[in-house]
């Protein structure tokens, strides 16, 4: 809510939230009341067409009411304030009503007013986005970030602090629009509210229940002539969602449509309308074969309106692994050399249908969940075992939405994605500056920061000018905003964008020279011994002395500390200590490791039972298959323990690296805490977050829970750790190795 702050406090937040040299130029005219007559629209559209092409603010499209409510907001005058009450007829995806628009306009004083000219699209939704959310005025594109030409403000309003936390808490249209150029498909937990969800799923139950026989039909494969009906093939009942949709699924088809309009807006390509249907399996154990939405002679129409996007919202919840009936997709496919077979060379298409299948992906059909993805993309649903529900809509257009050529990244591209959390670190900039300048391929480096900042004091932190900022990405948090590590890390996860492999770390860390080099070089010797998912964990020694009294003394350059490197092995379960007397003390009793230095250096890495979460490097597949779970507020000790349960059970090893290339910095003295910002709230959040890791530690299938891979049962086993009865055995203490080879 932007009411009661002054012009350049409006503006140093939009700053701060999509930082632009043009927000930062703050307007310096005092404000003052406007007596003249209302500008016509005409009038106000050529003020915004000063700026360039692309970040003009673009009225058509928009009922007359909801014009002179904006135009109310640039140049308030009581003339403006009569706004017409006409139907709002016209606009291309729904609006609210003018009289909503009115009353939150008129809350806005004389001397709030605003000016857009100037301003970029981004920014200029972002002010809509609060005089009339919308989830088009929502989707905030990313933007380039830059200093402010005066000093940001240290707090955000709580109102705009909330809005701005469960914006970033999904995905914008212009991230998803870059995954689906890159990969081809994308996906979003939480999509929609859950309450939409809920009311979707029982409207949805209830057509079933009352319209199976009359209403749905079998659904059939081919077309036409061809076209059958074949259970074995595929068993589902659909009913379309052309006429009389029921209130319930209205903002489903909605949110898609509005979707829809922001690709267009993004990217330029045209999509002319959709299409919808509901789609049941009974759980007999039918499910339905691979098979693609278009097809390949109608998807190579350039010209032609044809399914282009296919999106998928499901409606089941409480859905477990056991109940099968998770959407295969293979990526590969719409490589244009593998989609058309050869049927009468056999040995050229069994050699190209395993790479139309390599990197298949798969999504569980859990309620409230979207998967996006081109519709020439094949696809199969797996043998469902309880009812399976899901609304599906079709964006239609004449051409590729991107080229159809596009396909996954093979072994040698070998990009690394860096992920960092970093909380009022001064030592962020030398960590990530030692990234770059000790990598044998800098090029191939890329940075996503979270920076959780107090301003302006903690200006220094986002000193970026000796980093290359195409290989540097960031978002940008005030202090007060922090959530801990965990929401911090998911933060960072959104900033991944495609590169092979994966590097998770503390924003305090220094790296010996060639690291990237050797550690791609362990990783494919791990998957060369048979182990297709490793990932290499441990903590890494110190690289401060023991006996550092300022952060000036600090090491810098570790090339020459060759530190023995360390194996993580089980401590003791132990509650959290409270930090602050804000916080209730609780009996949550955690796993704690430590690292135990190895007598020697191995020759290949070590296997390791456990993980560390501020040193982690693997295939980037893990972003997309054990993401960071965002819930996990204020959790500190608890994210090691549900991360490692989560990856071991999804089929990923461990391994300690066999040589230090990482150092860590151990000690706090040089930087705040999260928790300096506890708040009376907090305990309850906090205690939620732990339910949720006693579960997943306890076996419970959650929403970023368990894989199918391997049992929690057969983590025990080989861990040594019992969750449950919280004991651990003599193996665990020594990390499976003889205690005679560790420190």
């Amino acid at each position: 809510d932007f009411s009661g702050l002054p012009a350049s406090l409006k503006y140093g937040i939009m700053d701060f939230i999509a930082p632009t040299p043009e927000a930062s130029a703050l307007s310096k005219a005092p404000a003052s009341s406007c007596a003249t007559p209302l500008p016509s629209a005409d009038k106000v559209a050529n003020q915004s067409s000063q700026t360039s092409e692309k970040e003009k603010m673009d009225f058509s499209g928009l009922p007359a009411s909801l014009k002179y409510c904006i135009m109310d907001f640039i140049a308030p005058t009581p003339e403006a304030s009569a706004l017409s009450k006409a139907p709002a007829s016209s606009c291309t995806t729904p609006l609210p009503s003018a009289d909503k628009v009115a009353n939150q306009s008129s809350q806005t004083s004389e001397k709030e007013k605003m000016d857009f000219s100037g301003l970029p699209a981004s920014l200029k939704y972002c002010i809509m986005d609060f005089i009339a959310p919308t989830p088009e005025a929502s989707a905030l594109s990313k933007a380039p970030a830059s200093s402010c030409a005066t000093p940001l403000p240290s707090e955000v309003p709580d109102k705009m602090a909330n809005h701005l936390s469960q914006t970033l808490e999904k995905p914008s249209p212009t991230l998803l629009w870059e995954s689906l150029q890159h990969a081809g498909y994308t996906h979003q937990s939480g999509w929609l509210s859950p309450a939409v969800g809920q009311a979707a799923y029982q409207t949805a139950t209830e057509l079933v229940q009352t319209h199976l026989t009359t209403s749905f039909k079998k659904a059939a494969v081919g077309r036409g002539p061809l076209q059958r009906v074949m259970p074995a093939e595929r068993g589902d009942y659909i009913l379309w969602l052309s006429a009389d949709v029921p209130d319930a699924f209205v903002p489903i088809l909605q949110a898609a449509t509005q979707l829809m309009h922001s690709f267009q807006q993004i990217s330029g390509v045209v999509f002319t309308r959709t299409s919808a249907q509901l789609a049941y399996y009974p759980g007999d154990g039918s499910g339905y074969v691979k098979h693609r939405d278009v097809y390949v002679e109608e998807s190579n129409a350039v010209e032609e309106e044809k399914r282009r996007l296919t999106l998928l919202y499901y409606l089941n919840p409480d859905w477990a692994s056991g109940d099968g009936g998770e959407l295969c997709l293979y990526p590969s496919s719409r490589s244009l050399a593998l989609q058309s077979l050869p049927s009468d060379q056999p040995a050229i298409t069994q050699t190209q249908s395993k790479a139309r299948e390599a990197n298949m992906v798969s999504f569980q059909p859990v309620l409230n969940n979207m998967v996006l993805f081109a519709s020439e993309t094949e696809h199969e649903v797996l043998p469902v075992y309880r009812t399976r529900l899901a609304i599906t809509v079709w964006m239609y257009g004449p051409r590729h939405p991107f080229p159809l050529c596009h396909s996954p990244h093979t072994p040698s591209n070998e990009a690394i994605f860096v992920s960092i959390a970093s909380y009022r670190d001064p030592e962020c900039y030398s960590t990530i500056r030692s990234l770059f300048s000790k990598a044998a391929a800098p090029e191939r480096i890329f940075v996503g920061v979270v920076h959780q900042v107090k301003l302006p004091e903690d200006g220094v932190m986002l000193e970026s000018t000796a980093i290359d900022p195409t290989h540097l990405r960031e978002i940008r948090l005030p202090h007060s905003m922090a959530r801990g590590p965990c929401y911090a890390r998911y933060l960072a996860q959104q900033l991944y964008d495609g590169e092979r492999y994966y590097l998770q770390i503390d924003s305090h860390m220094r790296f010996v020279t060639n690291w990237d080099t050797q550690l791609i070089q362990w990783i494919q010797s791990c998957q060369a011994a048979g182990h297709p998912q490793p990932i290499l964990t441990t903590y890494p020694p110190d690289y401060a002395g023991k006996e550092v009294a300022e952060r000036s003394e600090l090491v810098d350059d570790v090339d020459d500390l060759d530190a023995l490197p360390t194996l993580l092995c089980a401590k003791a379960f132990a509650t959290e200590p409270q930090p602050t007397d804000k916080i209730s003390h609780d009996s949550d009793r955690m796993l704690r490791l430590t690292g135990r230095t190895l007598r020697t250096q191995f020759s290949a890495p070590v296997v390791s039972r456990f993980y560390a979460a501020g040193f982690h490097f693997s295939e980037a597949t893990v972003i997309r298959d054990v993401p960071y779970d965002p819930k996990l507020e204020y959790v500190f000790f608890g994210e090691e323990a549900s991360m490692m349960v989560r990856l071991w059970t999804h089929g990923y090893d461990f391994f300690a690296p066999p040589k230090t290339l990482v150092y860590h910095l151990w000690t706090r003295q040089f930087r705040s805490t999260f928790w300096e910002n506890a708040t009376a709230d907090w305990p309850a959040r906090r205690r939620d977050a732990l339910q949720r890791v006693r579960a997943i530690l306890h076996g419970a299938q959650t929403e970023c829970g368990l894989g199918s891979a391997r049992s929690l049962e057969a983590y025990t086993g080989f861990s040594g750790v019992d969750f449950r009865g919280q004991s651990i055995t003599p193996l665990a203490l020594t990390g499976g190795l003889p205690d005679h080879q560790l420190f």
